[in-house]
């Protein structure tokens, strides 16, 4: 758990360009800020969890659709919490990843 990350933290993160898996579940202060930065320098990214994150809309979700390496993108319970903005636009940008699948709706998106 992380969560008193913020996207500053996020942010620091996105100097490890080699990374190929991050888990972000319950970051409750990430933001679009942190998944923009995350998206235009992790792009060897294969893996990331975001699920029960904080203040994540449609431009966040956008912005990781850059990412066309993403195998596994997790976005459980992130529907549940009040400052979620994400509609079906930022849904729509995931889907145009080559390996996007629909998991399970009760625990959210599954590439």
């Amino acid at each position: 758990f992380c969560s008193h990350m913020s996207d500053v933290g996020v942010c620091a993160l996105a100097g490890l360009t080699r990374l190929s898996t991050l888990k972000l579940s319950f970051c409750l202060q990430c933001s679009d800020v942190g998944l923009i930065s995350l998206a235009s320098s992790l792009t060897g990214l294969t893996s990331l969890d975001l699920g029960c994150t904080g203040k994540v809309t449609d431009d966040g979700l956008v912005a990781l659709a850059r990412l066309t390496g993403l195998t596994s993108l997790r976005l459980w319970g992130c529907t549940f919490r009040d400052t979620w903005k994400a509609t079906h636009k930022g849904v729509a940008a995931l889907e145009a990843l080559p390996n996007f699948r629909r998991g399970d709706t009760n625990y959210g998106l599954y590439i």
